[in-house]
């Protein structure tokens, strides 16, 4: 991450944290809201712990729609990536 920050502050590019760079964008031609994408994990954490298993298959299978990937980790978090 350290070198993708400099190299793209030679370019003006990336000037916060290149993780949110990463984030954030245009996928399939719509802007990415991460904000709102957290929002949707949240939403999945909670069906997950409520044992709404199609609630969180939906959100996960929307999310995949909007170009973005969540991986489940051992801690019941959930990260995310565009794909």
């Amino acid at each position: 991450m350290v070198t993708l920050r400099f190299f793209g502050g030679l370019l003006g590019i990336v000037q916060g944290e290149a993780e949110d760079f990463l984030k954030s964008g245009v996928v399939n031609d719509e802007v990415i809201d991460v904000e709102l994408i957290e929002q949707q994990i949240q939403s999945r954490l909670v069906a997950k712990k409520a044992k709404d298993w199609s609630l969180a298959d939906k959100i996960r299978d929307d999310l995949k729609e909007q170009g973005v990937i969540l991986e489940d980790t051992a801690d019941e978090l959930s990260t995310w990536r565009r794909e």
